[in-house]
């Protein structure tokens, strides 16, 4: 029996130290009657089975039937109808993969892949003083970590520094005083860092420095990076109800989502493992743990079709079901909460009490990260009847775009419909009154919900399939705002014009 477990171990440890030397690029070359052709593997085992892909000058094909077996391998290719059968060993740190028509192997070489953690980062600590921020250059070499700390103070290098995976740490000498930091690279491109300054836990997030901008300290050294990605559009969304989402997620909006859509998490997600202040692919729910799809899923998806590949779309959401827009007014709120019901002054303690302070202070953790390109609503249903909401709105609008430093011009704010008479809505009437925002905001625009289907027997929720089409239909305004041309899908949108 002994001899038994033994063996079994050996090929779990056999078949997982293959799976880490295989896994990832090879390149190599293949010669053909008109010269060499490169040619790339992505390698990827699973246990006994190997998937991936092959790229060359004529474009990528994925592998099929991929087995492993020991330290060999082999799987298919389908090159215009014709399987193409491979036979490959991973031999002495190389790939050698043989084609039936071939003499002898090709030999493939892995790609060196540079460690994610490796560049300039950049995160913000608060101090007696007020903010510092703070600019880290980390540079991997197999387990050990070297870099530096900049900030005003000056630059100083990091020493002690290991890596085990995505987890890294490092001590900075600052005045003497020796400070110990424990780091994780999180998926998304965020490092989390925990350090203990007298007895005090101090926790930060790290996000890329992409653009740099040259700043003198007090004795005229240039040190801080300043980071903000042009090319990440971030979109701000609030309402109520039917932006956090009716609860029902269908299992086709949980699948292919397209990973150049990210999602700040306002509130920490235990079973996703989400925590608040972190970037993740946005697969529904967005706003909370409880809720449901709401427009800003398939905004955010048809936004990244139709965008150029190199720009991702971020949104951040924070929503109170059954809330009056007053919730959301900066000076007035209070009073308004103070009189709602247990179940929504649960809601509002999720947001420390104030819905609007918590967007504004998520809206300015996600300009860490890019850029705030408009503002998405839906809201009216608790205020049907109320002609003044036009200007309530206004007001909310103006308070985002002085808190933000944002220009109107360049930040339009798209409101959607509620349920529509279509679909039996049940404050349909309001409508009238959303219809006559861009009267009172002139960068502002309202989105049809004509024929974006609605829940029995209340019909104040839109379905799953409502809000897939109307989310769409807030993605086609803004990306003709934004004089991108509109690919239809299956969801086509109606017009939704600045009436």
């Amino acid at each position: 029996m002994k001899t038994l477990i033994t063996v079994f171990l050996f090929l779990i440890l056999s078949i997982s130290g293959f799976a880490q030397n295989l896994d990832g690029s090879w390149k190599g070359k293949m010669s053909t009657p008109n010269g060499d052709m490169d040619l790339t593997f992505t390698f990827k085992v699973n246990e006994d089975s190997l998937n991936g892909n092959v790229t060359s000058q004529m474009g990528t094909l994925p592998l099929e039937n991929g087995k492993i077996n020991g330290n060999k391998f082999s799987f298919d290719v389908n090159v215009n109808g014709q399987n193409i059968h491979h036979t490959g060993v991973l031999d002495s740190g190389i790939v050698k993969l043989s084609l039936p028509w071939m003499e002898k192997p090709m030999v493939l070489n892995r790609i060196k892949e540079e460690s994610k953690i490796n560049g300039k980062w950049i995160g913000t600590v608060s101090g007696p003083q007020g903010d510092m921020e703070l600019v880290f250059t980390f540079k991997v070499k197999g387990d050990t970590l070297t870099g530096t700390d900049s900030s005003s103070i000056g630059v100083i290098d990091l020493t002690n520094g290991k890596v085990n995976g995505n987890n890294f740490s490092f001590d900075i000498n600052l005045q003497g005083m020796n400070i110990s930091h424990k780091c994780k690279y999180i998926p998304g491109d965020t490092i989390k860092v925990t350090a203990d300054v007298m007895q005090r836990k101090i926790v930060m997030n790290l996000t890329r420095a992409v653009k740099e901008v040259v700043h003198k300290n007090s004795t005229g050294t240039d040190t801080v990076t300043f980071h903000k990605d042009k090319n990440f559009y971030i979109f701000i969304c609030f309402g109520q109800s039917n932006m956090e989402g009716f609860p029902g997620i269908e299992p086709q909006d949980t699948i292919n989502v397209n990973p150049r859509f990210k999602v700040l998490a306002s509130v920490d997600f235990p079973k996703l493992g989400r925590e608040k202040g972190q970037w993740y692919t946005a697969v529904p729910p967005l706003c909370r743990p409880s809720t449901g799809l709401c427009p800003a899923d398939y905004f955010g998806r048809t936004m990244v079709d139709n965008l150029p590949k190199n720009i991702k779309v971020g949104v951040v959401v924070v929503a109170v079901a059954g809330c009056k827009i007053e919730l959301f007014e900066k000076n007035n709120y209070k009073a308004y909460a103070d009189t709602a019901p247990g179940w929504m002054k649960n809601i509002i303690k999720k947001y420390d009490g104030d819905p609007y302070q918590y967007l504004v202070d998520m809206a300015k953790l996600a300009q860490k990260s890019g850029v705030i390109k408009g503002i998405l609503l839906h809201q009216g249903e608790s205020n049907t009847g109320d002609k003044n909401w036009p200007q309530k709105v206004k007001g909310i609008y103006d308070n985002l775009i002085k808190d933000l430093n944002l220009k109107a011009d360049n930040v339009p704010l798209l409101a959607g419909e509620v349920v529509n008479a279509d679909e039996q809505g049940a404050c349909a009437s309001m409508n009238k009154i959303i219809d006559k925002l861009p009267e009172t905001i002139p960068n502002s625009y309202v989105i049809s919900s004509a024929g974006c289907q609605s829940r029995s027997p209340y019909h104040l929720h839109f379905t799953p399939a409502g809000y897939r089409k109307l989310g769409t239909r807030y993605a086609d305004k803004m990306l003709s705002l934004m004089d991108y041309k509109v690919t239809k899908t299956e969801l086509e949108s109606t017009p939704a014009e600045n009436k």
